[in-house]
């Protein structure tokens, strides 16, 4: 099951950002608060808030969020953030991060202020990796014991909520065209 990681981001004086993020609050790009996910803890969804006037930038050749093993400087997303979604008009953006490779992950957030002006900032992700295990029925990795793996019943149940909801959706679609016109 997914953990939420939650990010405050506060306009301070130019040209800083402040990142609060729960137990660290900095704003000093050199020393924004780095999101530490554990090995084995399953996908992470972070969740980035804006206040006042500003939005993460919708443009789709821009994109609100950049994210690569190095700091990115062109429109990049590594293959560990499988989704990229904004809410409350631009105001919260919001990654699903599987952290399934270990290693810092570099992102540039891409904000716009009420100006239309553009601002980003570039905190890191450090994932722990490691968190999708063989799938069920499989012996072992190589190097470990040779007992049976346990089934990996989180990751399961993710995926078919995931697919419940959609299927749910699609068929609340067509019943309420065809009986609510």
């Amino acid at each position: 099951m997914s953990k939420d990681v939650y990010l405050t981001l506060n306009p301070s004086p130019p040209p800083k950002w402040k990142v609060d993020h729960p137990g660290s609050t900095k704003n000093d790009p050199q020393g924004y608060p780095v999101v530490e996910l554990a090995p084995s803890s399953g996908p992470h969804l972070v969740i980035f808030k804006l206040p006042g006037g500003h939005k993460f930038n919708d443009d789709s050749s821009i994109g609100p969020i950049w994210i690569d093993t190095q700091k990115p400087t062109s429109k990049v997303r590594h293959p560990d953030i499988t989704d990229v979604k904004l809410f409350d008009n631009g105001k919260t953006l919001v990654i699903l991060d599987k952290n399934s490779t270990k290693g810092e992950l570099h992102y540039q957030l891409n904000i716009k202020n009420s100006h239309g002006s553009s601002d980003n900032l570039d905190p890191i992700i450090d994932n722990g990796g490691g968190t999708y295990p063989p799938p069920p029925g499989l012996a072992a990795s190589p190097g470990t014991s040779s007992a049976p793996a346990a089934p990996c019943t989180s990751a399961m149940d993710f995926a078919g909520l995931a697919i419940a909801l959609v299927i749910g959706l699609v068929v609340g679609f067509f019943v309420h065209r065809l009986f609510f016109k």
